[in-house]
């Protein structure tokens, strides 16, 4: 059990590191990466959590845009692609 908390602790830090290096400055609050990364190797348990709880109270709630990411769900929906030409 001790080597599936150990594993558990290391994936944790793996995800972080990841997530930093593909977040934004409004995510990162303005802190430099190798800030946060520095912050998350050397206190993992509570860098993490720091690191989740700052990044995720920044990012845009998906639910409020429809949860699609800002693409059209089909080519349909998409107002900026003209029509298709109607068979007879």
């Amino acid at each position: 059990m001790r080597n599936l908390g150990i594993l558990a602790l290391i994936a944790l830090v793996v995800y972080c590191l990841v997530d930093i290096t593909r977040s934004d400055d409004d995510e990162r609050v303005g802190l430099h990466p190798a800030l946060w990364m520095v912050l998350v190797v050397l206190l993992p348990v509570l860098g993490a959590i720091i690191w989740l709880v700052v990044s995720r109270s920044r990012r845009p709630r998906r639910a409020q845009d429809g949860g699609g990411g800002g693409r059209p769900a089909s080519p349909d929906d998409d107002p900026n692609d003209p029509p298709s030409p109607r068979e007879p």
